[in-house]
């Protein structure tokens, strides 16, 4: 594993993962950003902003999958342990965005859309890593599904 880190190609190719998943990521948060800017202020401006949070998150999940799975990790797995563990992923980050945004906006009584930037920030160091190495690993670290 140190020889895979000290590697330059490996380090190199771990770079343009980054990038492109920052690039999604930004992609999946303006969705996500948006949305809720929508809900919250046009369409829903005295719904509950936990709920409207939630939802706008929920929107941008789909085009995340894809994008992540197609590009980022250019995983080729057909499978519904692939879908499975995704959705594992992004329920743990989702409900950590919610809980922290809950803490942030209901508790300390911060501005919501101040809470949903740093909040999105959290969820996606914890995104990248858990997506990394166990959402879209390779097939040569698990044998069989």
């Amino acid at each position: 594993m140190i020889q895979e880190l000290i590697n330059h190609s490996s380090v190199r190719q771990e770079g343009k993962r980054l990038i492109k998943f920052t690039l999604v990521g930004a992609t999946s948060f303006a969705i996500h950003f948006f949305g809720y800017l929508v809900l919250s202020r046009f369409i829903f401006p005295e719904g509950n902003r936990t709920l409207l949070n939630f939802m706008a998150i929920s929107v941008s999940v789909s085009f995340n999958f894809l994008a992540h799975r197609g590009w980022t990790y250019k995983s080729n797995e057909k499978s519904v342990g692939q879908i499975i563990r995704y959705v594992v992923v992004v329920s743990t980050a989702g409900l950590l965005q919610t809980g922290l945004f809950y803490v942030g906006f209901e508790i300390f009584g911060l501005y919501d859309l101040f809470v949903t930037i740093f909040v999105a920030g959290i969820s996606a160091l914890f995104s990248f890593s858990a997506h990394r190495f166990f959402t879209f690993r390779k097939a040569s670290s698990k044998k069989a599904e």
